[in-house]
């Protein structure tokens, strides 16, 4: 968890609970709308939730289908895109939320098993699905996917990031590993 500038300040700051009046509160992901900060969504293995109030009130906004668990979630910046990585595939909603399709299934099992999702910080529609069977860009905020070059042991990723002085660079962290390239 990264808290930008106030990382310093973390040992005096003040910390308080944000109530999710919802039935399972077994959170997997977070993601807070990087235009409107008002606008939070919390997910569970099954569900995601969405507050549009700074979390004083919660909905259900995306239940995932059959036995997927959400892994993590990721919201564009300019365009009304959310994505949900799951093991069975990633979710994706074009239009704020109302309706949702699975955008990318991977070609095998180990493909399918989304581990982490993330828009670049930088170029809009850029996106990085993180899978137990290597890493997929999209250049059109999720429709379309294409795999990256990668080393046979970076191909288990768990965790993906973008260097904060360097956004081109990206650091994936994989089960026993951590890898960095553009």
């Amino acid at each position: 968890v990264c808290f930008g500038s106030g990382v310093a300040n973390a040992t005096r700051s003040q910390w308080e609970r944000i109530e999710v009046d919802v039935g399972d509160t077994s959170f997997i992901a977070v993601a807070v709308h990087p235009l409107d900060p008002a606008r939070m969504l919390a997910a569970t293995s099954r569900t995601v939730y969405e507050s549009t109030d700074g979390g004083r009130t919660w909905g259900e906004r995306f239940r995932v289908p059959g036995t997927a668990a959400v892994s993590g979630l990721a919201v564009a910046r300019a365009q009304p895109v959310i994505l949900v990585a799951t093991d069975r595939g990633l979710y994706g909603s074009f239009d704020g939320g109302g309706r949702w399709s699975r955008v990318f299934r991977g070609r095998d099992e180990e493909e399918a098993q989304c581990t982490v999702v993330a828009f670049h910080p930088l170029q809009g529609g850029t996106v990085l699905l993180g899978t137990r069977g290597g890493v997929f860009l999209s250049a059109d905020y999720g429709k379309r996917w294409k795999p990256a070059s990668l080393p046979r042991a970076a191909r288990r990723v768990v965790h993906v990031a973008f260097h904060a002085e360097d956004p081109a660079r990206v650091l994936l962290g994989t089960d026993e590993r951590l890898f960095t390239g553009n």
